[in-house]
């Protein structure tokens, strides 16, 4: 699924394999002030909007649990420890996972190339080898959803969920032009990992979910976890994202399809925090139980500089919903929490910060010391500074001359810059007309936050009031190339 801006910190844990027992419902204990004050803590975010639940387990063991906000607002169905949330890209994980343990198994080598496997490849492709596609250097794009012909052909439908077939999804992944020259550089692909999972189905004769099951949630003793559209799952037991889109009778993975040829190998599951921990743990003592796995779970690492003892993997997208895990293998800690409402400050990394600090006594600043810079005392990088009540607060843009427009749009909407010289300078005369009258329905922003999807000359801009708590979503056009003037804009919300 399409990656939240969590994963900025995130990006430096991923899922480690190692040594473990499986967990328990025993409760672990804790100096009381403390989880008092994290719970303290916890409930002011609820009042400030934030829905979802937090899991922290010490020694297989449950340190602290809570949830917060509803896991359906239309019918007032609180969050709880039963509410089951998509893991997003942490399915990549499972993946993973059992991509090594068929290859433990010696039904492939991670050294085969795509060219054994798939007929019809392009000649540049054919050379891609499966731990390319594992590590994410194989040179395929992020995604294969995002070009002109399918969001006109799914208009209405979010990305991940388009409806069309593997042979499709085959054509659009093999017609990519390759970012690099394979093995040669790292770039993280939801592509390369579709490519798993077609290979996975292609060499053990089943279903890619039915493998995932049979490999790690049967043997995790896992409950809910499954794949979107589970029999296993009441609709009232799964939660409803909150977000930039939504699809289906309610926007929730209990009417999602299962398996969509966008998603599928990179996406598409859901389950309740206990279990995602349960399924996590049970990977993790693959590294103990089968040497061979271990071998080349080793040899084949996800990300080749990340400290062994960070254990850590986040996904979520514009359905509303963000997940995450991580935690230090040493300690025995991890922290899981989920939101099924990103409208609600759930992807503010200071959040995580503080909730670990309170629950673990570790600061997630000292994982990921080069994404945290030493500012008037206080260790932050810009992204750290998001929702102070500073006017003017942004991330920073792509120093490109399309994006400085855009940041230039924002000084506009915030009232920094005169609209008629705003005008001159960045829009077409057709655009001129349209702007003045719209700019009287936008109100004055105090702080933003904002992400950017661009496709070309099409972009979607998703920006928030972090102090009024607002969110708007903007549609936008450029005319001709990156340094053309604004075609149009449009608020979607």
């Amino acid at each position: 699924m399409k990656l939240s801006s969590i994963n900025f910190i995130i990006a430096f844990f991923c899922l480690l394999q190692s040594c473990g027992q499986s967990p328990n419902k025993e409760v672990a204990h804790k100096e009381p002030n403390k989880l008092e004050e994290l719970n303290n803590y916890i409930d002011e975010l609820e009042k400030e909007g934030l829905y979802g639940s937090f899991l922290f387990m010490e020694n297989d063991k449950i340190l602290f649990e809570k949830s917060v906000g509803y896991a359906n607002r239309e019918k007032q169905i609180k969050s709880s420890k039963s509410t089951i949330y998509p893991y997003g890209s942490i399915v990549k994980d499972y993946t993973y996972t059992v991509t090594l343990l068929l290859a433990s198994e010696g039904l492939f080598e991670l050294e085969d190339p795509l060219g054994k496997f798939y007929e019809n490849i392009p000649e540049d492709k054919k050379k891609i080898t499966i731990a390319q596609l594992l590590q994410h250097r194989s040179g395929l794009l992020t995604y294969h959803d995002n070009i002109p012909e399918l969001r006109k052909k799914y208009k209405g439908i979010p990305a991940d969920l388009y409806p069309g077939t593997k042979e499709e999804a085959l054509g659009y992944i093999f017609s990519q032009k390759l970012k690099f020259t394979p093995g040669t550089d790292q770039s993280y692909s939801n592509s390369g990992y579709t490519l798993l999972a077609y290979l996975i189905e292609g060499i053990s004769g089943k279903k890619f979910d039915e493998v995932v099951r049979e490999k790690i949630l049967l043997p995790a003793k896992t409950t809910t976890a499954d794949f979107y559209q589970s029999p296993l799952w009441k609709s009232e037991d799964v939660a409803v994202g909150y977000g930039r889109s939504s699809y289906g009778k309610e926007n929730s993975a209990y009417y999602w399809p299962r398996n969509p040829n966008q998603l599928i190998g990179n996406g598409g599951m859901a389950g309740t925090l206990y279990d995602l921990y349960k399924g996590l743990k049970y990977m993790m003592s693959l590294e103990e139980t089968n040497k061979e796995f271990s071998r080349l779970s080793k040899k084949y690492k996800y990300i080749e500089d990340l400290p062994d003892d960070i254990v850590g993997s986040s996904g979520g997208g514009n359905l509303g919903n963000v997940m995450v895990l991580f935690g230090i293998k040493s300690k025995g800690q991890y922290l899981l929490f989920a939101s099924n409402n990103d409208d609600d400050g759930s992807e503010d990394v200071l959040m995580l910060r503080k909730v670990t600090l309170l629950g673990f006594d570790f600061d997630i600043a000292s994982l990921a010391p080069e994404e945290f810079k030493k500012n008037g005392g206080e260790e932050e990088s810009e992204f750290t500074r998001l929702d102070k009540d500073s006017a003017g607060s942004k991330w920073d843009l792509p120093k490109k001359v399309k994006y400085e427009r855009i940041a230039a749009f924002f000084d506009l909407l915030s009232n920094q810059l005169d609209i008629e010289s705003f005008e001159k300078q960045h829009c077409s005369p057709q655009f001129s007309k349209k702007l003045k009258k719209n700019y009287e329905k936008w109100p004055k922003l105090k702080s933003l936050k904002y992400r950017i999807e661009s496709y070309g000359r099409e972009m979607e801009l998703s920006l928030k009031d972090t102090i009024n708590r607002k969110q708007y979503i903007f549609e936008v056009k450029l005319e001709g190339d990156a340094q053309s003037k604004f075609k149009s804009i449009q608020l979607k919300q």
